[in-house]
């Protein structure tokens, strides 16, 4: 099984409670599946993939060259995958 969150799980993001509370029940949820469906052999595991720039972040995103060079250098620091266009 694999789940796919986000880095918003982590943060405090006031205009996107609903999606950050579903980020973070994945997160939630993907430990304890995983010691539960483990000894029968079946992996859970969750994905946290780069920022993207995806039509619900375009707002914020696009055009902000300082957010974008901040995104990318966190990104080169822990190894993450950095920025998708």
């Amino acid at each position: 099984m694999l789940g796919t969150s986000s880095g918003t799980s982590r943060v405090a993001l006031p205009d996107l409670i609903g999606y950050t509370m579903t980020k973070g029940a994945i997160d939630a949820l993907t430990l304890p599946l995983a010691q539960r469906l483990g000894p029968r052999g079946i992996t859970v595991n969750t994905v946290v993939p780069a920022t993207t720039d995806t039509d619900m972040n375009t707002s914020w995103l696009r055009g902000n060259s300082e957010l974008i060079a901040a995104i990318v250098a966190i990104a080169a620091q822990n190894g993450t995958g950095g920025f998708r266009l």
